[in-house]
């Protein structure tokens, strides 16, 4: 954002509640404008401290694990995911992200958990610890409150 010829700040929250231009400016002068969140973050007047304890995962933890995907840019790769915790899968554009979590992932436990899917699911050898879930809830870019999918079920 410092190397942006001007910040576009919107808001002032998502979705409805939203659509409006909170700032329009240089970096400079977002550090200093007082209804801008984003300004806010930036100076460091506001701030969202790091926990003191994080959790850990040890043998107790339960996981779901994608092993031998093979669909699309993914070369027969193996992943673990931690049950319980908020994880995050990063990387370049087109390095897989998507294809591992749309396509194999989530495509597979909606499969499970429905009984049927008439969509393709990506190529791999397996997705183990579904035993450990109840259900899938696909979040998008939409708004959360907007996202249309929601499977469940109870084991």
């Amino acid at each position: 954002m410092k190397e942006s010829d001007v910040i576009v700040d919107m808001g002032p929250f998502a979705g409805e509640k939203g659509g409006e231009v909170i700032f329009n400016g240089s970096y400079e002068e977002i550090l200093e404008d007082g209804p801008s969140l984003t300004g806010r973050y930036l100076s460091g007047r506001s701030r969202i401290e790091v926990p003191n304890v994080r959790r850990l995962i040890d043998a107790r933890t339960k996981h779901i694990v994608i092993r031998g995907a093979r669909a699309n840019n993914l070369k027969d790769i193996s992943v673990k995911f931690p049950l319980g915790m908020f994880t995050c899968v990063t990387g370049v554009s087109g390095s897989g992200k998507s294809t591992l979590i749309n396509n194999i992932l989530h495509s597979d436990l909606k499969k499970h958990f429905e009984g049927s899917y008439s969509e393709k699911i990506g190529e791999h050898d397996s997705v183990d610890g579904i035993e450990y879930i109840d259900g899938v809830e696909m979040v998008d870019q939409n708004p959360i409150g907007r996202t249309q999918e929601v499977i469940r079920s109870h084991i």
